[in-house]
């Protein structure tokens, strides 16, 4: 009944709390910045840039909100992204899953 596992942590913009009124681009947004702050704390905690894991960051974000985030990435050493879409960016080495598989079978 009591325990970390029950504590409720509330988020607010611009005085609202986010799970109740932001959108989907707001909350993926914020959930993003949750991440990569807590990646901050570790790599100044222990001053080793740790790996940045980011799953499907991309669905429910515009164009400039992704520009961002990869710009705020380039500082965060190794990241790796899963999506369902490629994106073009510089400094980004992609890879497809289907890709691997078919030079396999080759």
């Amino acid at each position: 009944m009591s325990g970390p596992h029950r504590d409720e942590l509330l988020f607010f913009i611009n005085g609202k709390e986010i799970r109740k009124y932001a959108s989907q681009g707001q909350l993926r947004t914020f959930l993003i910045a949750l991440k990569l702050a807590q990646h901050r704390f570790f790599y100044k905690k222990t001053a080793e840039k740790p790996i940045c894991l980011l799953d499907d960051i991309f669905s429910e974000l515009d164009a400039s909100r992704i520009a961002d985030i990869f710009t705020i990435l380039e500082d965060c050493g190794q990241t790796i992204i899963t999506s369902t879409e490629k994106k073009d960016q510089k400094n980004i080495t992609a890879f497809s899953v289907e890709s691997l598989k078919d030079n396999r079978e080759h």
